[in-house]
């Protein structure tokens, strides 16, 4: 997940957990973080799909994608800042 911070946060990827989740926890109040945290367990599992998880959870799937794509914009501005701050 360096390259991605190298490359800027602008390309923020939620698919390389390790990293991401450092930044979720630290970037993210408990609110955010909980649908983000289930997102990325729908995305590893096999056997359920995006919107079925959307559904269970009262939204419909693209209410779902955007409050993901909003978290995911909240994380990388603070990284931004990071990285213009340190520069």
């Amino acid at each position: 997940m360096a390259i991605a911070a190298e490359a800027g946060a602008s390309t923020l990827n939620f698919d390389a957990p390790e990293e991401c989740f450092g930044w979720i926890n630290s970037h993210l109040d408990e609110a955010s973080r909980k649908p983000v945290h289930a997102w990325s367990w729908v995305k590893v599992r096999k056997g359920i799909k995006i919107a079925a998880f959307a559904t269970g959870n009262g939204m419909n799937d693209r209410l779902l994608r955007r409050q993901i794509q909003h978290c995911r914009q909240v994380i990388a501005n603070n990284l931004n800042c990071i990285v213009l701050v340190e520069q």
